[in-house]
């Protein structure tokens, strides 16, 4: 007999839920195809080539991946265990070696002072912006080194989600637990 864990029906304004307990749920989320990809179109503006990057909030390591086709090394920054787990699933199963995934988040970096050449965090400081984002910046600046790049990239209203917005960014969804 196989098991199977049960899949949410809705997890609705819980992303910490969706993270922790189905990670596998994200990743088919994060993997939808769309054209053209956030990183393709991130690449052609700024050079990853040989760069030591820190993927902030990497989760499943879909970002992490691709970050890692064009740098030197990319350090997967997710503090939850569960994703950084699919994370090293799916980085196993491309065969790549430049990445490693620590335990951290955005506001607090387990990484050295002037280590990368780049921060990136895709979606990383939107939830809530008004607590993430100064504490990321002073991170971000801290570990960053002298000329470095820091890259923070939130996504269009309404886009993240397609049919699931009026869900994913209700800020006074019902949740029950």
């Amino acid at each position: 007999m196989i098991y199977m864990k049960k899949r949410p029906i809705s997890v609705e304004n819980r992303w910490d839920i969706l993270y922790r307990d189905y990670p596998e749920v994200y990743d088919e989320f994060a993997n939808v195809p769309y054209e053209p990809g956030m990183m393709s179109v991130l690449h052609e503006r700024f050079d990853f080539n040989g760069k030591t990057i820190a993927d902030i909030g990497s989760g499943s390591g879909r970002s992490t991946l691709k970050l890692a086709e064009y740098a030197k090394r990319v350090i997967g920054v997710e503090p939850e265990k569960a994703m950084r787990d699919e994370a090293l699933k799916n980085t196993a199963e491309a065969g790549l070696t430049n990445i490693v995934y620590v335990d951290g988040r955005g506001e607090e970096m387990p990484l050295d002072d002037d280590s990368v050449d780049m921060v990136v965090a895709i979606t990383a400081t939107m939830y809530p912006p008004e607590d993430v984002i100064p504490l990321f910046i002073g991170e971000a600046r801290r570990v960053v080194k002298s000329g470095g790049m820091i890259v923070s990239v939130d996504v269009a209203p309404g886009w993240y989600g397609g049919e699931l917005n009026e869900i994913i960014d209700d800020p006074n969804a019902d949740v029950e637990l």
